[in-house]
């Protein structure tokens, strides 16, 4: 009977390890990932408005179209901020559990 309870906890150990760096590798790899992407699509709305802006200066653009790109800018920051608040969630549960010795990256 004792050998089914060990061996019970130390398969509820591994699978704990595993989901650990499972969310370990998503916030090195996948979330940093996200968070670039955004930002690139970010700087080129901003480099697009620029672009429009001085279109706009030129009399070549409607002012509608450049208020109309200027209010979607906001709404492109907010996956940005997204993925930087889930990257800081996942390491904040990472550390808890190392501190509290639930699992240790290097065993």
């Amino acid at each position: 009977m004792a050998g089914i309870s060990v061996n019970n906890a130390q398969l509820q150990y591994e699978v704990a390890k595993a989901e650990y760096e499972a969310v370990k590798l998503q916030a090195d790899t996948e979330i940093p990932s996200k968070i670039e992407q955004a930002k690139a699509q970010y700087d080129l709305l901003e480099t697009n408005y620029q672009r429009m802006q001085e279109l706009y200066d030129e009399g070549a653009v409607a002012k509608s179209e450049l208020e109309q790109m200027l209010t979607s800018i906001p709404w492109q920051k907010r996956p940005i901020n997204k993925h930087l608040m889930l990257k800081r969630l996942l390491r904040s549960s990472l550390m808890e559990q190392s501190k509290s010795g639930c699992i240790c990256a290097s065993d």
